[in-house]
């Protein structure tokens, strides 16, 4: 097989039938489309239609570049051979001896430089690992026109102030259609401001795009892969491209596959117990209590488990309550709905803890308050999963359920932050479910969750 590649797209030049048959069922998952009363979470087995999704295009004979790696591969294992002939311009390369990135640790600067060889492809990396400064040095390594994307407003100011600290240079802002550079070639921007505009019909939106020649994901589980597939798409002089996350693949198979299409495989991987062990990031002990209910007849939804068995459950919120009570201060206990974190904050402060909910507006004073020590344990919704700094942290409860391996991680990663202080180590807190196959299912996928992520997890009965 013959492959030629571009910056977006790559194209079969030549096959033979059995290779081109191959190619096609390699490159697509099977996809279930569910019903409405699902989509309410109360039917998790109404699964309208089953069908495929294929990252080729029989027409044009070409498919997403960054699928180029993971096919090779595939075909090899199988004994075929790939040729790969890679028609893109470099835009430059680096020249790492001459780069002034002594703020870099050892690991940021292997992921750096592993990243500037490799093209294209994916950073997996922990909270508090530092993936800013990773890529902050490449925009030092490699000065051409730069993109970092992020999937909240508040990052990007964290990010461009990061940038100044490092370069002394003020990086560039892309907000509503309108491009303000800085002094540098770093540009921060949303996703949300950039599909908003691109809906529009903008075209200072489209020139921006097709300036950039490098980019960068920040976080890329926290946004859809349709969203940054299609706009990845638009950018045909982005020879560098890359995505930053501690979880990457943990989505789904089209999730997956759109990733590994506009980005590549993972160039380079951070572990937790890596970090820790060169002292970047505090140890986590990680303890899950059995909790056992079994109050459902076979013929329960899953709205009415989760309802009576998680956010109304008085046997299980006794028990966080419980934990909350014997954790070290400060904590964060994270909860999916409103009144699940209402109750479990009433629940906490009558056993005497200091405890306040947070889930919008005034969450930042919150945040503080719980810094600060005013309040020893803060109850709040995902709004604090990613993106908030709190080193202070000594206990992370996860009490919402669910079997989401994104936010097991993401929630360990709020404690992960060194305090300064003696003790670098924090406590992580979950609930084993028994009696209940879809509430057990879940606490079983976020053990899981977190024993991937290399540390033993301790199931207390």
């Amino acid at each position: 097989m013959r492959i030629a590649v571009e910056n977006v797209m790559a194209e079969v030049i030549e096959a033979t039938p059995g290779e081109l048959e191959w190619l096609i069922k390699y490159i697509r998952c099977k996809v279930k489309k569910y019903g409405k009363i699902y989509q309410k979470g109360e039917a998790p087995e109404t699964i309208v239609s089953t069908g495929w999704f294929n990252m080729y295009e029989a027409s044009s004979r070409k498919f997403a570049a960054g699928l180029v790696p993971v096919v090779a591969k595939g075909a090899a294992l199988e004994g075929m051979q790939v040729a790969v002939e890679d028609d893109r311009a470099v835009p430059c390369t680096p020249d790492w001896p001459s780069v002034d990135v002594r703020w870099l640790r050892d690991y940021q600067l292997t992921a750096a430089q592993r990243a500037s060889h490799g093209g294209r492809g994916l950073i997996k990396a922990p909270c508090a690992a530092g993936k800013t400064e990773i890529s902050i040095a490449l925009t030092r390594a490699l000065p051409i026109e730069w993109g970092f994307f992020v999937h909240r407003a508040e990052l990007t100011t964290q990010a461009a102030k990061r940038f100044e600290i490092r370069t002394g240079e003020q990086a560039g802002y892309f907000e509503a259609g309108r491009w303000r550079k800085g002094t540098s070639n770093f540009t921060v921007a949303t996703f949300q401001s950039i599909t908003s505009s691109l809906r529009k019909g903008d075209v200072t939106t489209k020139a921006f795009l097709e300036e950039l020649q490098g980019v960068v994901i920040d976080e890329s589980h926290a946004i859809a892969a349709e969203t940054y597939y299609d706009v990845l798409m638009r950018m045909p002089n982005a020879y560098y491209r890359f995505g930053q996350s501690a979880t990457p693949f943990h989505r789904g198979e089209k999730e997956k596959l759109l990733t590994l299409g506009a980005l590549g495989p993972i160039l380079y991987k951070i572990t937790m117990p890596r970090l820790v062990d060169v002292g970047a990031l505090s140890k986590p002990t990680i303890r899950m209590v059995e909790c056992y209910q079994n109050c459902w007849n076979g013929e329960a939804t899953f709205a009415r488990v989760y309802k009576e068995g998680v956010v109304e459950s008085v046997v299980r919120n006794k028990q966080i309550a419980e934990i909350a009570k014997i954790a070290r201060p400060p904590a964060m206990i994270f909860v999916e709905k409103k009144a699940h974190g209402k109750e479990l904050t009433t629940m906490i402060n009558r056993r005497g803890v200091k405890a306040e909910f947070a889930w919008s507006g005034d969450r930042y004073d919150k945040l503080e308050k719980l810094k600060d020590g005013r309040i020893d344990v803060l109850v709040c919704t995902p709004i604090y999963q990613e993106g908030v700094d709190v080193p202070e942290l000594k206990s992370v409860i996860n009490a919402g359920g669910y079997s989401s391996a994104v936010a097991s991680v993401q929630r360990m990663g709020r404690g992960a932050r060194l305090a300064g202080d003696d003790d670098n180590t924090f406590d992580v807190w979950d609930l084993y479910d028994r009696g209940q196959h879809w509430l057990e299912d879940h606490a079983e996928k976020r053990k899981l969750a977190l024993e991937a992520e290399g540390f033993p997890v301790e199931v207390l009965r």
